[in-house]
């Protein structure tokens, strides 16, 4: 039997929702896309079609999708009597076989400043293993830090897929 992995991809409706949702919003408007695929095949094919399948399930969240579960959650809370909670699922500390990438290249986080200027480097408190952060660089020359939480008996493997998919390019 062949292992199937996903990886879990926030996805920001701001961008998404028609009429456009103005940038200062705050609250949470964030679903999730999920691109699924057998480990096996990720390891065979080229790096081209992993991309691909993160990029055809994340356009899939578009605007009829928000709006199509606003609706439905609307319903639920209503018929269910549901209470909203903000409250993670904190029971799980890996991902495994699972990947979630967030994606916080948007967020001014180096443009904080408290009194004592901005903050030197900005990254993820909470790290948990499988679950991978973009950020923007903390050199601030447009690139970007890629937090990928490991524990150490991971690392090795890690690093030969890495390598082995940069040599097949």
């Amino acid at each position: 039997m062949a292992l199937t992995t996903q990886v879990r991809i926030p996805v920001d409706g701001r961008y998404r929702l028609n009429p456009r949702v103005p940038n200062e919003y705050f609250g949470n408007l964030v679903l999730w896309a999920f691109a699924r695929a057998k480990v096996d095949d990720i390891l065979r094919e080229p790096l081209s079609y992993a991309a691909k399948l993160l990029h055809e399930a994340i356009i899939k969240v578009d605007d009829s999708y928000f709006k199509s579960f606003i609706d439905f959650a609307n319903h639920k809370v209503k018929e269910e009597d549901l209470v909203p909670n903000a409250m993670p699922d904190t029971k799980e500390s890996i991902l495994w076989p699972n990947l979630e990438v967030a994606s916080w290249l948007r967020f001014p986080c180096y443009d904080l400043d408290f009194g004592g200027g901005g903050p030197y480097i900005f990254m993820p408190s909470s790290l948990i293993e499988g679950m991978i952060f973009l950020l923007p660089s903390f050199t601030r020359d447009g690139s970007i830090d890629v937090f990928v939480p490991l524990f150490q008996e991971n690392l090795t493997t890690f690093k030969q897929i890495c390598y082995f998919q940069l040599a097949n390019l």
